[in-house]
C-alpha cells in the first residue's frame, strides 16, 4: 500500500503537469487520455520548460516502474549539468550557417556512411568540398540537402518541434554537434554514454531505437518511430500515476 504522502505527492505533480485533479480522473484509460492530450499539445520554444519537466518525469518513472531494478536516478549528476531538449531529428532551422559548423556538420555526417557505392560516392564529394583550397559555401548547400534526403530527414513533420522528436540530453553533448544528423547524434551520445558521460536513461533508449516496433535501420528516425516513442511516454507516465486496474499505483 502506498503510503499518504506517495498520493498526495502524485496528485500534485499531476495537477501541476496536465491542469487537472489526478481524483477526477476515475480510471486508466482517462489519465491516459489527459496525459496525451497534453503532451502532444506541447510545441518545442513555447513550452520548453513544460517538456523538459515531462521528460524528466518520463526518466524517473521508467526507473521507479521496473522493481527488478537497482538502478536509481542520478539527481546529483542532474543538478551538476546544464540540460537542454535535443531534437531526436534535425530540423531546417538548425541549418549550420557558419563555414565552421559546415565543415564539422559534413565531417560528421562523412563518418556515418558506410560502403555502398551510393554513400561512397557521397563521402568522395565530401572529401572533395572539405579538401578544397576555398569552401565551397554552394556546394555545402548541395550535399546538406542530399544528406538530408538520404537519412530521411528532408521532409519537414508538424511532429519536428514535439515531444515525440525530442530528448532530454545535457548541453555540452546536444551543442557539440550543431543539429547533426540523426546517426551522427547517435555516435556521440553512444560514446558519451561509454565514456561515463551521463545520459539519460530514456535518451539513450531513444538512440538505441528501443522504443521502436522495427529496428531494422539504426541510421533514420522516422514517423513510425516518434509514434511508437509518443505512446511509450504517454503509458509510463500514465503508469506512474494510475494502474491498469484503477486508483493509485
Amino acid at each position: 500500500m502506498k503510503s499518504a504522502f506517495q498520493i498526495i505527492l502524485k496528485q500534485r505533480i499531476f495537477k501541476r503537469c496536465i491542469g487537472s485533479d489526478l481524483a477526477s480522473q476515475n480510471d486508466y484509460e482517462a489519465v491516459k487520455a489527459a496525459i496525451e492530450t497534453k503532451v502532444t499539445d506541447l510545441e518545442y520554444g513555447d513550452d520548453s520548460d513544460k517538456i523538459r519537466a515531462f521528460l524528466l518525469l518520463f526518466n524517473i518513472a521508467t526507473l521507479l516502474q521496473n522493481e527488478a531494478s537497482n538502478l536509481r536516478f542520478p539527481f546529483d549528476s542532474y543538478k551538476k549539468e546544464n540540460w537542454d531538449i535535443e531534437h531526436v531529428r534535425s530540423v531546417e532551422s538548425g541549418k549550420p550557417n557558419t563555414q565552421r559548423d559546415q565543415i564539422n556538420w559534413l565531417t560528421h555526417a562523412s563518418e556515418c556512411l558506410n560502403q555502398s557505392a551510393e554513400e561512397e560516392e557521397l563521402r568522395k564529394r565530401i572529401e572533395e568540398t572539405l579538401g578544397a583550397k576555398k569552401f565551397d559555401g554552394a556546394q555545402f548547400d548541395q550535399l546538406y540537402k542530399e544528406l538530408l534526403s538520404h537519412f530521411g530527414e528532408n521532409e519537414v513533420k508538424d511532429t519536428d518541434n514535439g515531444i515525440a522528436n525530442l530528448a532530454l540530453l545535457d548541453a555540452a553533448t546536444n551543442r557539440s554537434y550543431k543539429n547533426a544528423l540523426f546517426p551522427v547524434k547517435r555516435r556521440v551520445i553512444l560514446r558519451r554514454d561509454r565514456e561515463g558521460t551521463f545520459v539519460p536513461l530514456c535518451t539513450k533508449n531513444v538512440f538505441l531505437k528501443c522504443y521502436s516496433g522495427r529496428i531494422d535501420n539504426m541510421m533514420f528516425w522516422a514517423d513510425e518511430d516518434r509514434q511508437s516513442y509518443l505512446k511509450a511516454i504517454v503509458e509510463t507516465l500514465t503508469g506512474f500515476f494510475v494502474s491498469k486496474e484503477g486508483g493509485a499505483p
